[in-house]
């Protein structure tokens, strides 16, 4: 959980600069959870045993990462509502316990011009946007 953290203290320091306040949940599926008040409605079972994802973070387009992610693991089709001049300072490991953190962990970085967001479908359709823009 710790590493978890720094990794994304690490890239809240590349990508945006030094910021005080912590990343907000950014995903969000398709049927909410009571659980869970945040974005990320998604919780795995704590009494089934998963095993963590991992995924190679590779300098470059944000929107070619996360789609070599979603098509690539999950057979996702991506739809891309935001600018496509978001970039990936640099190569990185991460490792998430499902594909719901693990996007989480890579756009929470991302908030200007406002935050990136993503919902899942349940037809395997993930959609990325900007907060505020949930409607449109």
């Amino acid at each position: 959980m710790l590493t978890k953290k720094i990794k994304l203290l690490f890239w809240m320091i590349i990508l945006q600069g030094c910021q005080s306040t912590p990343p907000q949940a950014t995903v969000s599926v398709d049927q909410p959870s009571p659980h869970n008040q945040t974005a990320l409605t998604h919780k795995i079972n704590p009494l089934i045993e998963t095993t963590p994802i991992q995924f190679r973070l590779a300098k470059g387009s944000l929107k070619e990462n996360l789609s070599r992610l979603l098509d690539g693991s999950s057979d996702y089709q991506v739809l891309w509502e935001v600018s496509e001049h978001h970039r990936v300072a640099s190569d990185m490991p991460l490792t998430a316990p499902d594909i719901y953190s693990l996007v989480n962990d890579i756009i929470s970085p991302y908030r200007q011009p406002a935050q990136i967001k993503a919902s899942f479908y349940g037809n395997r359709i993930v959609r990325f946007y900007y907060d505020g823009h949930e409607n449109q």
